[in-house]
């Protein structure tokens, strides 16, 4: 809709300076494609984190914790067992 409003505003702006209506046309068609491609790619990954099994069992023993939790808890700090064990007594 904004593009057909920037368009006619080319056409009325074409008589007054002579603006070829082809590639204006041409230069909005890129600057939209070039719009959608930029707002997709720029959407972040998911971070990937590997936790290693002894981590996991190590939680689940000495915490207490289901396998689940313990797979949350090493998740929200990275993997980091350390840090895991630290927030846990943190809270």
């Amino acid at each position: 809709m904004d593009q057909q409003k920037a368009l006619s505003n080319l056409a009325k702006e074409k008589e007054a300076k002579g603006v070829d209506e082809a590639a204006a046309k041409a230069a909005m068609s890129k600057l939209v494609s070039s719009a959608s491609t930029n707002s997709s790619s720029t959407t972040p990954a998911p971070k990937v984190i590997k936790l290693k099994k002894d981590d996991v069992d190590y939680c689940i023993k000495e915490l207490e914790l289901s396998k689940d939790d313990s797979e949350k808890l090493l998740k929200e700090n990275d993997g980091n067992l350390i840090t895991s064990i630290r927030a846990f007594f943190s809270k």
